[in-house]
């Protein structure tokens, strides 16, 4: 199901702010970790006592699965992970995105080696460049704006390392701009980032806001989370995942959407297929409805 912000946190919120420790589950990838201590971060800023519990991974092993089993299990009690990335949890199921942030970066860009010669605006990019992708709404966005680069489609997971891709004579490899902000924690010498608007490349719906996963009936944890959850973001995001919620599984790495709210509080929703080439955008002042409009249009009947 979507994201909902009908629970309401235990009468004895403070005190079990104050006194119960948050076992907040980790692994050894660099990627997950730098995640987690963001999620760390934003909880000691709210008194929120926490400790990391880190899962061993076997090295072929899906560690999203595992850390969802994990909280099933009892081993830890949350852990954090990129909502566009997070599943869609039916009614029935266990487990809830009890909390999400605020978002922190916002959409795609290209990132290079910063040893290499690269261009100094995404403009420069119609001059040839091989690009590395790692979906087919990435790939088919950018092959109309830059007809002139070439697209290597690539699979990715916790473990794509993308010095890898580097060494296969790749240029820049497209990814979002929270995933660079976590890489280039501990390679801040070797990247660098060109970012491209999310109008004109429409990333995943949920990119950049990272969502706090736990047992639905954990009333403890739900709790705690409620001191950092970002309320204002919850219909922003609904309306973005509602899109993906009504696609079918083969399609979800094929659709983008992106809403936001400007200075002048107006919501719009922006949205592209690629198995259509449909690209969509809607406003209004009021942000009810807007995944409705867009659904419709953009979806095959």
């Amino acid at each position: 199901m979507l994201f909902q912000n009908k629970w309401e946190p235990s009468l004895n919120y403070k005190s079990l702010s104050l006194d119960h420790i948050l076992k907040i589950g980790s692994t050894e990838n660099d990627y997950l970790k730098n995640i987690t201590q963001f999620f760390i971060s934003e909880l000691k800023k709210c008194d929120i006592s926490c400790i990391e519990e880190v899962i061993g991974i076997e090295s072929q092993e899906d560690q999203l699965s595992i850390l969802l089993e994990a909280v099933r299990d009892g081993k830890i009690d949350t852990f954090c992970y990129p909502l566009d990335q997070s599943p869609i949890f039916e009614q029935n199921e266990s487990l809830c995105i009890s909390a999400i942030s605020k978002r922190i970066h916002c959409g795609e860009g290209v990132v290079f080696q910063s040893k290499s010669h690269h261009p100094s605006s995404v403009h420069e990019l119609q001059k040839g460049w091989k690009l590395a992708v790692f979906s087919e709404r990435q790939r088919v966005q950018l092959t109309s704006l830059f007809p002139d680069s070439t697209f290597t489609l690539h699979p990715i997971n916790e473990k794509t390392d993308i010095f890898e891709i580097f060494s296969e004579g790749i240029d820049g490899v497209v990814i979002s701009s929270l995933d660079y902000h976590l890489i280039s924690q501990n390679n801040d010498q070797l990247l660098s980032y060109i970012p491209i608007h999310p109008s004109e490349l429409i990333p995943a719906p949920g990119h950049g806001v990272i969502a706090y996963i736990c047992h639905k009936e954990d009333f403890v944890t739900r709790t705690i989370l409620n001191k950092i959850h970002n309320r204002e973001m919850v219909p922003i995001v609904n309306n973005e995942r509602m899109v993906m919620e009504a696609s079918a599984n083969e399609f979800h790495n094929k659709i983008g959407v992106y809403c936001y709210e400007d200075t002048r509080n107006n919501f719009h929703i922006h949205g592209f297929f690629t198995d259509t080439l449909s690209k969509f955008r809607f406003s209004q002042n009021i942000v009810q409805g807007l995944g409705l409009k867009l659904m419709s249009s953009l979806l095959p009947k």
